[in-house]
């Protein structure tokens, strides 16, 4: 499934397999399920994102301060890039792989391990919870 320039106040994905692509679009609250296959998001504005895979790899680039992401995977690396660095941002990264690299400036951790890293940047106000079973997680 390839989406461009898709605008909606909500969006709701689910598939069995195969790759999911979004691009340059706008949905207020955005859903995406998916049992095996690739997801990507490139430059989608939204307000909430939630993003299942249960097999295979997640890469969100082009997030928007603000955005409020929930990303999880059994199996797969997760990648997740901000337009900006985030400036107003609280977070909770897990990896069973013990495999999470944070590339912010201005990081306040209250748990920083291989396998976990919990924390702030500014006051907060916007929420990433990204949680891997088995996989990479950047997020930059």
């Amino acid at each position: 499934l390839d989406l461009t320039k898709v605008s909606a106040e909500r969006l709701s994905i689910s598939s069995k397999e195969g790759d999911v692509r979004l691009s340059a679009g706008t949905v207020g609250d955005l859903k995406i399920d998916t049992s095996s296959g690739y997801v990507t998001l490139k430059d989608v504005e939204t307000e909430n994102v939630a993003v299942a895979c249960g097999s295979g790899e997640i890469s969100l680039s082009g997030l928007k301060e603000g955005t409020d992401a929930e990303v999880s995977t059994g199996s797969g690396d997760i990648s997740i890039g901000y337009e900006r660095g985030p400036g107003d941002l609280s977070f909770e990264i897990a990896s069973g792989s013990e495999d999470i690299s944070v590339k912010w400036e201005n990081v306040s951790y209250t748990t920083d391990t291989p396998a976990c890293k919990k924390g702030v940047v500014g006051d907060g106000r916007g929420r990433l919870r990204v949680d891997s079973d088995s996989g990479t997680v950047v997020v930059r």
